[in-house]
């Protein structure tokens, strides 16, 4: 099995699943003229423990270092403008990280699963940071965002358990769905000074320019929680895995329960539909395994795939007619009718 592998100067890409799975590979050396690294040309090198990247890379492609979970530094090279989706995930033996001032985005799930980093360090340019980006980082206890950050996708930093507390900076106007699920410990996510389009309500997060709930904060323990009036939008995952929640409460004004938004809440005995509602999400209602009774209105014209998997004790009542009936009938749904 090879163990080191010294690339020779004069080499300006290496290709795609060119070393994937080399386990026993322990050691890298690459050469200045390197500027591009293949997708998945060192997935799953599990013995690989450190790698110099040389100052003119340009580019590293998707899932490139993903699964290296013995790898301990990286020093991204300062050209880098894009952390590509999956590059450095499950590399669980990383502690601390620096993306370069060159980067603008770091792509979806770039860093999830790395659940021994403690520290990353953000530069002042970066806009963008996308989904699932630091999922499962389990031991990030403090993130300073940068000030010029744009978009926060979803579940960035979910199951980062023992994150406790970050700030919303001036410049973020777009949030996906919950960035923070299963953050136990998060108790306090402070809006900066100078942002006008989030609030805070009630340890829950709002965005304002559609109206959108988009998350309650893991670590509250209430047992009732009224949605505030004026919401339009329950978010992706806003409310997955309210392990204490036990009845919610929705304003008229809902039109629209994102995809996963109650999933697991699995002590909600009590929820009402609002008259309004249009859209349901995949996953919605996912193990609410203790809700026995929903009623859909008449108007609503799209639920997702899944919606109500695994509510076993849930009857749904419907309009005769109605594409919830449809709905039903497709799924093999416990229903009744009305007229």
């Amino acid at each position: 099995d090879v163990k080191s592998v010294v690339i020779e100067e004069g080499i300006t890409s290496i290709g795609d699943q060119a070393f994937i799975g080399c386990m026993s590979l322990s050691t890298v050396r690459l050469p200045e003229s390197l500027t591009v690294i293949g997708k998945e040309a060192f997935h799953y090198c599990t013995s690989l423990k450190e790698i110099s990247f040389p100052k003119g890379l340009i580019s590293i492609k998707e899932q490139a270092f993903s699964g290296c979970e013995s790898l301990t530094e990286i020093n991204l090279p300062p050209r880098l403008a894009y952390i590509p989706n999956h590059s450095f995930q499950e590399c669980k033996s990383l502690t601390r990280i620096v993306i370069p001032e060159s980067a603008t985005v770091i792509g979806r799930s770039a860093f999830s699963g790395c659940s021994g980093l403690i520290s990353v360090s953000f530069p002042k340019g970066l806009r963008i940071i996308e989904d699932y980006a630091f999922s499962g980082c389990s031991g990030l206890t403090d993130v300073a965002l940068p000030e010029g950050l744009e978009e926060l996708g979803t579940y960035t930093f979910g199951s980062c358990n023992e994150l406790t507390g970050i700030v919303l900076p001036k410049g973020l106007a777009k949030v996906g769905g919950n960035p923070f699920p299963y953050c136990r410990k998060l108790k306090t996510v402070t809006i900066a000074e100078g942002n006008t389009s989030f609030e805070m309500i009630s340890n829950a997060l709002f965005s304002k320019a559609d109206h959108r709930l988009v998350c309650l904060l893991w670590s509250d323990s209430r047992e009732r929680y009224a949605v505030p009036k004026g919401t339009q939008i329950i978010g992706d995952y806003a409310l997955t895995a309210q392990v204490d929640l036990k009845e919610i409460v929705l304003p008229d004004s809902v039109t629209e329960i994102g995809m996963w938004a109650f999933s697991s809440c699995y002590s909600v005995k009590e929820l009402v539909i609002p008259e309004g509602l249009e859209m349901i999400g995949e996953y919605a209602f996912m193990n609410c395994s203790r809700l026995d009774e929903l009623i859909l209105p008449e108007g609503l014209f799209e639920i997702g795939e899944n919606a109500f998997m695994d509510c076993d004790s849930l009857t749904l009542t419907v309009t005769a007619g109605s594409f919830a009936e449809q709905y039903c009938l497709d799924n093999s749904l416990k229903f009744k009718k009305t007229k």
